[in-house]
Order: C-alpha cells, then sequence, then structure tokens
C-alpha cells in the first residue's frame, strides 16, 4: 500500500515499487488530492484475476 508516499514517488522523491511487487495498492484522495478513490496496480507477470486484458 502506496497511499501515503504515493505523491512522493510521482514526483521521483522515493523509489518506485513497482519493479519489486506484483501488487500495489493506492488511493487517490491522500497524497495525490484527487476524488476519493482507489487503484490496484499489478505487474506484467501477474495473472489478471479480472479477465481482462488492456
Amino acid at each position: 500500500d502506496i497511499s501515503h508516499p504515493a505523491g512522493l514517488i510521482a514526483k521521483g522523491l522515493l523509489s518506485d515499487p513497482v519493479p519489486h511487487c506484483h501488487i500495489i495498492t493506492t488511493t487517490t484522495h491522500k497524497t495525490l488530492r484527487g476524488p476519493r478513490g482507489g487503484l490496484i496496480l499489478m505487474g506484467k507477470d501477474f495473472e489478471n484475476p479480472f479477465g481482462e486484458k488492456t
């Protein structure tokens, strides 16, 4: 969960956790300052449990 440091990661002040994780969760309304919502990020080598490919 990167909800609190997400803004610092987006700005490049903290290292990107994506190369080290299969799944990352975050919110859009804490440090990203968007409307209330959530994000689930999955690595390319992880099978999508929702059955969709983008």
